[in-house]
């Protein structure tokens, strides 16, 4: 089999075909060439692992980074980061290099961790969801007695875009339906773990 025929027989552009071949070590000099039967496993590899591979998504337009303390102060180089309120939200597109930035910060020992706010939720029965819900319920409820506290509802509230926050209603505020939306709907990547 030739990378033509694979880029036929697989119906991709035999430009990614080429790529992914190349990726894989295998020369692509001649597009025509009847690949070792070695080859042929790598290619067919890297084929398969590119179709399985989910779709690269754009960035969404507003990115949000979230920080337990209500006020935080992050200095980076010369670069003052203000978060209010639990949150930072940047623009994509005009923040491009501030985004970057926070994303190379590594989370410093005792002092508070900053995450990215994904709106990706985090898989079924995993213990990372089981560790998410249990902080989630410890910013949520930490008044005397586990009673829900004002500024752990705003926390929470902080990882939400005003229109969602909007449709919600009063689930908005609840503290034990905003712990389960923020479940449902949303993950936090620490941000020294997007590079």
């Amino acid at each position: 089999m030739t990378i033509n025929e694979k880029a036929n027989r697989v119906n991709l552009p035999v430009e990614k075909v080429a790529a992914l071949a190349l990726a894989a070590g295998i020369n692509t000099e001649d597009m025509d060439r009847n690949l070792s039967q070695p080859e042929a496993i790598k290619l067919g590899t890297a084929v398969k692992n590119y179709n399985e591979a989910e779709p690269v998504q754009d960035e969404p337009k507003t990115v949000r980074f979230w920080t337990k303390a209500t006020i935080h102060l992050i200095m980076a180089g010369t670069e003052k980061i203000k978060f209010k309120g639990n949150v930072l939200v940047l623009n994509s597109e005009v923040d491009k290099n501030l985004i970057a930035l926070i994303r190379r910060l590594a989370n410093i020992a005792g002092s508070y961790c900053v995450y990215e706010v994904l709106d990706t939720p985090l898989g079924e029965d995993s213990d990372e969801l089981a560790e998410f819900g249990k902080m989630l319920r410890e910013i949520a409820f930490t008044g005397g007695n586990g009673e829900a506290s004002r500024a752990g509802r705003k926390s929470l509230r902080a990882m939400f875009e005003p229109e969602e926050l909007e449709s919600m209603g009063a689930a908005g505020f609840d503290p034990n339906r905003l712990v389960m939306k923020v479940l449902l709907k949303k993950s936090l990547k620490p941000v020294s773990n997007n590079v």
